[in-house]
């Protein structure tokens, strides 16, 4: 969970930097999925910050908005169910491509 004491005494650019390493290790551990990049970025900011945008941490989910797409909770679900309404899986893929068997019986 966040800590208040860090967050308020972080510079802007330690904060981006942070922003920025969470999204590279999202990258790293969802490679070619986009859509689990995307999910574990936004899993790892507010892991990091919190989940309230209007607090200390204001500037990271800005930052992380702007640069990255950053989503809240409720903006990820409805993200996914309008995915899967259009024929794609949590993965971002469709039932051609997806290799972990998401659209298996």
């Amino acid at each position: 969970m966040v800590n208040d004491t860090l967050t308020h005494s972080r510079s802007i650019t330690d904060v981006r930097g942070c922003v920025d390493a969470l999204f590279n290790a999202a990258c790293k551990q969802g490679t070619t999925y986009e859509a689990v990049v995307h999910s574990v970025f936004c899993e790892s900011l507010r892991s990091e910050f919190g989940d309230d945008e209007c607090g200390t941490a204001a500037s990271a989910f800005t930052y992380a908005r702007k640069t990255y797409g950053y989503q809240d909770e409720a903006e990820q679900q409805a993200q996914l169910e309008a995915d899967a309404e259009q024929g794609f899986c949590c993965h971002g893929l469709d039932w051609m491509t997806c290799p972990a068997g998401c659209f298996e019986d």
